[in-house]
């Protein structure tokens, strides 16, 4: 018996689906509590459970004959892969800072956003800073992962190519971002998640970028060397070695990839029946 194929249009549904919830939940959560939208463990709370329920609906619906980690793409790949992640999740920050710069420039963003998200990310003691830190870098992270890379990627990519696949996951991302000048940004780390989700066959990898860039926009702020109010601004030499970084990087994860037995496997199970 073969499993359902998921189709491209069914993806962003699912998507507005997941994105939906989220925003329903923290609106309902206004009503009795003020303010919850400042809440980061609110908001935590949301995302977590909104991707989860979205994850395993699809897992439910697209893959009920798998195992739950072999839905999720939780799987054994070349060891070094998820290092380089960590390591591109770092090295993203300053080019994607320097997006947000030009976007800036074009439409800055209102001042009630900002402060806004300037509530959200404040840490006025030791145990809200581990809860900032905890939610915005590790579980916001691993909820969306086990979405977009985990359960979507694996169901477009038992039915369609690979690129289309990657390309599906990564534009499903971007969109569940509802303000529109972050979809440049987060398209520039879509990319890079999805490539690494289809070369290395593992949700692991791409994991490990998401919360190594998360991980760095966070102590940035928190260390004050940059600020929610305003995108970092870097020397134009920072910024055109930090992409040089990434290129190297992305290149160097997918030579890795492929000449992997390791992850060859790992990719070859995203299709086996």
């Amino acid at each position: 018996m073969n499993e359902r194929s998921l189709s491209y249009s069914f993806a962003f549904v699912w998507t507005f689906g997941a994105s939906a919830l989220i925003l329903a939940g923290i609106g309902l959560t206004e009503w009795f509590k003020p303010h919850a939208s400042s809440d980061i463990v609110n908001v935590g709370a949301w995302h977590l459970l909104s991707f989860l329920l979205a994850s395993f609906g699809l897992v439910r619906v697209y893959a009920a004959r798998r195992s739950s980690p072999d839905a999720f793409g939780l799987r054994r790949t070349h060891l070094v892969l998820p290092v380089l992640g960590l390591a591109l999740g770092f090295t993203l920050y300053a080019p994607i800072e320097s997006l947000r710069g030009l976007i800036e420039k074009w439409s800055p963003t209102p001042a009630s956003d900002l402060a806004a998200e300037a509530a959200l990310l404040s840490t006025d003691t030791p145990a809200r800073t581990v809860l900032v830190v905890a939610v915005a870098a590790c579980v916001m992270p691993l909820a969306e992962e086990l979405f977009f890379q985990g359960a979507l990627f694996g169901a477009l990519r038992r039915s369609h190519p690979p690129l289309g696949a990657a390309v599906i996951a990564a534009l499903s991302f971007v969109i569940s971002h509802i303000d529109l000048r972050e979809w440049l940004p987060s398209l520039t780390l879509a990319v890079v998640l999805s490539h690494l989700r289809l070369v290395s066959g593992s949700l692991l990898p791409p994991l490990a970028v998401h919360v190594g860039f998360n991980a760095t926009t966070i102590v940035v702020v928190l260390t004050g060397f940059g600020s929610v109010s305003a995108p970092t601004v870097l020397p134009r030499l920072v910024n055109l070695a930090s992409w040089a970084m990434v290129g190297t990087l992305v290149y160097g994860v997918q030579r890795l990839a492929l000449a992997s037995p390791e992850a060859a496997q790992a990719r070859a199970q995203d299709t086996d029946e």
